[in-house]
């Protein structure tokens, strides 16, 4: 495992310095058809007193961005300025005194005062995570900023990453491979401000943005119905439902999208968050993610579908708990569903597909997918696809790889719907996991409600540990050059066949065993018995 540890960290080295050398190429081109460009390159042209004035030019653009405050060694903020400054970091989560004092001796007295002025201007790192040096080098449009103020004023709403995949893969190395102190972490956090408790019978609303991802709105169904198992008074909201006087704990489900998209852009400003529950759905290391970390750090509390992600917040210092996407019976959207629905995306597959799925106690055989993967469509996975196009030729398989610079909508024509991906994972033999990027998260969502859940195989790329499933005990797992054959043996050989159905068997009873929605939720909100008699 410290040999995969190891390929990880140089392919992320490699994917941070691709993305910094298309920020380069961007700025440069940009620079190139700019006013200045064009009339220094002109002087440049034309002969050497040209080529002086051109000097001058610059020596006159320098001593005006000298006067740019954080241009120098020292940022210049008035007292006013220094303060708002400071409050903003500290609140952030990602300025941490303790550590940037322990990095920089000579920040005791003062730390938050000491990167203001002086630190971010060296590239000094305001605490683990964030990376002063790398967001100025990926994002130069910034110029001479606090890249740190930048990056929560403007840069999160806009989708800049303040981190790089290589950052994230130090920082959450001791999590990524051993799940008990990833839990541990986000149980026993370091949070001032206690994670929010719920009793039987109070009143709760759960949001999500109804011009969003169809999945999203499945979530907020979903933990809004192991909600009421778990006997609290759960109503489903979107962005144009009125927040209810008598309903506390508001839950937001992907505040990336919630409030980004149609009214829930009214919603940013209002205090609804300050005792409320945000569900976060992202990976740390994507544009999302970033989207979804101002309206994280002001919440009362979060939930999140990844321990490693729960494992860093909680280190952060914010009220955090891992949600581990249970099982609940007779869900309408993950039910067995005799027919697909009406969607652009699968219209063409044919009545074999189209039809009735086999009950799910049937042989896997019986099932007319033999490949099932859907998911946004990244590079990595493209390249999978492609050298993986020999083996995968005589299978039947659906592969969906999705454009998600938009939201899925039901009937939208982008992608499919949580309930055509549901009905097309109970006809499959096998649900493939491929990761997004470098970094091998566990992908809940798509291995659990799209997998384990239908007693479909999953067969992934190795990854990351996840609390209750094991490798070749709940699903299957190898390197990315390996799965080809892998998924080859499973479908061909009597002894694959036989695993196939073993494998697919205990996943399924594991999830139904070990995560029901409605205990995973009163677990979380050490929900309490109704005082009323």
């Amino acid at each position: 495992m410290d040999d995969f540890y190891s390929q990880k960290e140089l392919e992320a080295k490699l994917a941070d310095e691709t993305l910094r050398a298309n920020a380069l190429a961007a700025e440069l081109e940009a620079m190139r058809g700019s006013p200045s460009w064009q009339a220094v390159e002109l002087m440049r042209l034309k002969g050497k007193g040209a080529q002086k004035l051109a000097a001058v030019f610059r020596s006159v653009a320098v001593f005006f961005l000298r006067l740019v405050p954080g241009y120098g060694l020292r940022s210049r903020f008035d007292k006013n300025g220094l303060l708002r400054a400071k409050e903003v970091i500290q609140a952030s989560k990602l300025f941490d005194p303790d550590w940037y004092a322990q990095q920089n001796s000579d920040a005791a007295a003062d730390p938050a005062t000491h990167f203001l002025q002086m630190g971010a201007h060296a590239d000094l790192d305001p605490g683990p995570l964030f990376e002063t040096g790398w967001y100025r080098r990926t994002n130069p449009d910034i110029g001479t900023q606090n890249p740190l103020l930048h990056f929560l004023e403007v840069g999160a709403g806009e989708g800049r990453c303040g981190w790089s995949t290589e950052r994230v893969l130090t920082v959450q190395k001791p999590y990524f491979l051993d799940c008990g102190r990833a839990l541990t972490a986000a149980s026993n956090q370091k949070s001032e401000q206690a994670f929010p408790r719920m009793r039987a019978g109070q009143r709760v609303q759960v949001f999500a943005n109804s011009k969003g991802n169809s999945f999203f709105l499945h979530i907020r169904d979903m933990v809004c119905r192991g909600l009421a198992q778990a006997g609290v008074a759960a109503e489903i909201a979107d962005e144009t439902t009125p927040i209810s006087a008598g309903a506390t704990t508001p839950i937001i489900i992907a505040p990336h999208e919630f409030f980004y998209l149609g009214a829930g852009v009214k919603l940013v400003d209002d205090p609804i968050l300050s005792h409320g529950i945000c569900v976060n759905t992202e990976q740390i290391q994507t544009p999302w993610f970033a989207r979804a970390f101002p309206f994280l750090t002001k919440a009362a509390g979060i939930l999140d579908f990844c321990v490693q992600n729960a494992a860093l917040v909680a280190d952060m210092g914010l009220p955090v708990r891992f949600l581990n996407p249970g099982f609940l019976a007779n869900d309408p959207v993950l039910g067995l569903q005799d027919k697909l629905p009406d969607e652009s995306a699968i219209q063409s597959f044919g009545d074999v597909i189209l039809g009735p799925p086999p009950v799910r106690e049937a042989a896997l055989n019986d099932r007319p997918i033999d490949i099932l993967f859907v998911g946004a469509q990244t590079p990595r996975r493209a390249r999978f696809f492609a050298d993986a196009a020999s083996v995968l030729a005589d299978k039947k398989c659906v592969i969906q790889l999705t454009d998600m610079s938009r939201p899925i909508i039901d009937g939208g024509g982008v992608g499919v719907s949580a309930l055509a991906y549901a009905g097309l994972s109970q006809r499959a033999k096998i649900q493939l996991n491929i990761h997004q990027g470098v970094l091998p998260y566990f992908e809940w969502h798509r291995m659990t409600w799209h997998g384990f859940w239908h007693r479909t195989a999953v067969v992934a790329e190795t990854g990351f540990c996840a609390p209750g499933y094991k490798p070749g005990q709940h699903f299957f797992e190898d390197d990315l050059e390996k799965l080809p054959q892998l998924i080859d043996w499973l479908l061909k050989s009597k002894d694959g066949g036989q695993e196939l159905e073993r494998v697919a068997s205990n996943g399924y009873r594991q999830l139904r065993v070990q995560a029901p929605m409605g205990q995973v939720l009163a677990d979380i909100f050490q929900i309490e018995p109704s005082q009323s008699k």
